[in-house]
Formats: structure tokens, C-alpha cells, sequence
């Protein structure tokens, strides 16, 4: 199990990425490929449709995991904010 600090830069380092506007560009870029692509299948090109659908979740699960990640890491750093107080609240 991660500590909070690597928790907290995990999140750091995956909302910087999810903010980044050549990622966000690209992610964008690649959904709409995949839409068109699907549109543009034939009725009996069942497979390729499904490959398709496999390759477009695979690219959602990805962007679904950074951003629990990047929550995870804002929960993270309330906690250690949390820990913070307690023990300074300890020393007084």
C-alpha cells in the first residue's frame, strides 16, 4: 500500500495530466476516431465494431483510472492535512 505522501504526488502527477491540454487534445482526438471509425463500419463488420468498442473502453478505463487516482491523491492530502493538525494540536 502507498503512503499518503506517494498517494498525494500520484494525484499531483495525474491531475497535472488530466489538466494537460495536448493529453486532453489527444484523449479527444482518439474518441472521435473512434466514434467516426464505428460510424463508418459496414452492417456485417460486427467484429470490427466490437474490437472498436474493446479498443474505445480500454482508452476510458485508462482516463477513469488517472482520474480515481488524482482523487485518491485530494483525499490523500486531506488526510495528511488532517494528521498535521492532530499533531499539532498533540504538541500544544
Amino acid at each position: 500500500m502507498k503512503s499518503i505522501e506517494e498517494r498525494a504526488a500520484l494525484g499531483a502527477r495525474c491531475r497535472e495530466l488530466l489538466e494537460n491540454p495536448v493529453f486532453r487534445e489527444a484523449i479527444e482526438a482518439v474518441d472521435a476516431e473512434f466514434r467516426e471509425a464505428v460510424f463508418r463500419t459496414a452492417m456485417e463488420e460486427a467484429d470490427k465494431r466490437e474490437a472498436l468498442f474493446r479498443e474505445y473502453h480500454a482508452l476510458r478505463r485508462v482516463v477513469h483510472r488517472l482520474r480515481n487516482w488524482e482523487q485518491d491523491g485530494v483525499l490523500a492530502e486531506m488526510e495528511r492535512e488532517a494528521q498535521e493538525r492532530k499533531a499539532k494540536q498533540a504538541r500544544s
